[in-house]
């Protein structure tokens, strides 16, 4: 996922084969899912460019999570060591998992230098089989408000640590303030555990394309907070 600019992009050694859609998700095999960090902090300000959050570097402090045999708070829901391998499966080489708790909600707080709008991508992975998610299992709100969206396929991983990342685009284009903006996550009941419980899916990264000057304060110790609590 770390080869940053998909969009457009002619990949060399990479076939159609690789990647397909499907109503709004892209799904991308581990070739094209990380590599790289993506820790940096601001986009190319009059340009139409690609911002990224890793959601291991969020606020996780307060936030409790449930997986499928364990609880976990905060920074404990990260998972991946960064390593080179899983960079080439994973953005940054972590992601946040264990998000099987209704009403779980995640921030991603960001910094626009003007009025825009942009486009929102999330990279979201499934280990309880093929997910089709839509607005009515998942919220995302953008400052405050719900986006629609239907029909997100995600596609089902072995286990956790073989993550497979879909592309989920929302259909329209997100409103983008001067000054601080939230996109917020929120797991909502549903049945993907088991057919009868709350699950979510995994959370890589989120992707902003806009022409503003974007940026965020990444927590780039998370990782290594873990078993702090």
């Amino acid at each position: 996922m770390k080869l940053k600019k998909i969009f457009g992009l002619a990949l060399a050694g990479v076939t159609a084969a690789s990647m397909f859609s499907f109503a709004g998700c892209d799904v991308i095999n581990s070739l094209l899912s990380g590599n790289g960090d993506n820790s940096g902090t601001t986009n190319n300000p009059g340009m139409t460019s690609e911002f990224v959050m890793e959601a291991e570097y969020i606020n996780l402090d307060g936030v409790t999570g449930a997986g499928l045999s364990s609880n976990q708070e905060g920074v404990s829901m990260i998972y991946g060591d960064g390593t080179d391998a899983q960079k080439q499966m994973w953005s940054n080489g972590y992601y946040v998992g264990y998000t099987y708790t209704t009403n779980l909600q995640l921030d991603f707080v960001f910094t626009s230098d003007k009025v825009t709008t942009g486009t929102l991508v999330l990279m979201l992975g499934s280990e309880l089989g093929d997910l089709s998610i839509s607005d009515s299992d998942f919220a995302v709100l953008v400052n405050g408000e719900k986006q629609n969206f239907s029909g997100w396929f995600v596609e089902n991983s072995a286990d956790m640590s073989q993550a497979k990342f879909s592309k989920c685009t929302l259909p329209g284009a997100i409103n983008i303030k001067a000054g601080e903006n939230t996109i917020s996550l929120v797991i909502l009941e549903n049945n993907f555990k088991g057919g009868s419980a709350t699950g979510g899916p995994m959370i890589d990264c989120l992707k902003i394309t806009s022409d503003a000057g974007l940026t965020w304060s990444p927590k780039t110790d998370n990782p290594d907070r873990r078993g702090e609590i």
